[in-house]
């Protein structure tokens, strides 16, 4: 099962695949509501000028400076040559603070060329009512249970293939219903393209593949109403 978990500067999203499900039920008060935040704050304008097909460390370094107006002692820059255990993995990563926000740009460059930008929210999150006001309804969503030593967390992640965005939300405990008010922590950028594409960009896979297979069938098409969301139970 390929995953990522949320946390400062890295990603990793768990995705849990079930045959069983359950439909959401009575709201739950451990999402609180707060006032909308503005739409130019749900999506960063400026990612829509990133270099997703002519990625390199140059070019990525110089758009960063360009559209943050930061110096390169405010980045932070790693590199982790790729291994025989882990052939796939982000060679590359830049990563810096603006406003609230982390941002986390990986990259490969040797073997198959592949990068995503993430954001990631340190206050004031967007909720899934205001992804859904700003962008409309997603293509696709995948709501799951996850189980952690310390709790079971529910999760969603909503898919916008065709503008290249994916957003992550979570609940730290297990409720029966997600609704409007679920705060969506974290946004995915990637390449704009089919919804198999795009998915193999976020999870790093080969579109076609067994595993791009696995992880697209864990996504069912959007319902049109939140009561219609389901859940999937954790593995």
């Amino acid at each position: 099962m390929q995953s990522r978990i949320v946390c400062s500067m890295v990603l990793l999203v768990v995705v849990a695949l079930s045959s069983s499900c359950i439909p959401l039920a009575e709201p739950s008060l451990t999402v609180s509501p707060d006032h909308p935040v503005a739409c130019e704050d749900v999506v960063d304008v400026r990612i829509h000028s990133f270099p997703f097909t002519a990625a390199s460390k140059p070019a990525i370094l110089a758009w960063i400076q360009d559209q943050y107006g930061l110096a390169e002692k405010d980045i932070s820059i790693s590199h982790r040559p790729p291994t025989a255990e882990l052939p796939d993995y982000w060679e590359w990563e830049m990563g810096w603070r603006f406003a609230d926000r982390d941002y986390r740009i990986a990259f490969l460059v040797s073997g198959r060329p592949d990068v995503v930008v993430t954001v990631q929210w340190q206050s004031e999150a967007p909720t899934l009512g205001d992804v859904l006001r700003c962008l409309g309804q997603p293509s696709a969503y995948h709501a799951y249970y996850q189980s952690y030593p310390e709790a079971v967390w529910t999760t969603l992640d909503v898919l916008y293939p065709e503008k290249g965005l994916e957003f992550h939300g979570f609940i730290q405990s297990k409720v029966s219903y997600i609704d409007e008010r679920v705060r969506m922590r974290l946004a995915t950028y990637a390449e704009p393209g089919s919804q198999e594409n795009f998915v193999a960009h976020v999870y790093m896979q080969e579109p076609g593949t067994e595993a791009n297979a696995k992880s697209l069938s864990a996504f069912r098409p959007w319902p049109g109403d939140i009561s219609k969301v389901m859940i999937d139970q954790a593995n």
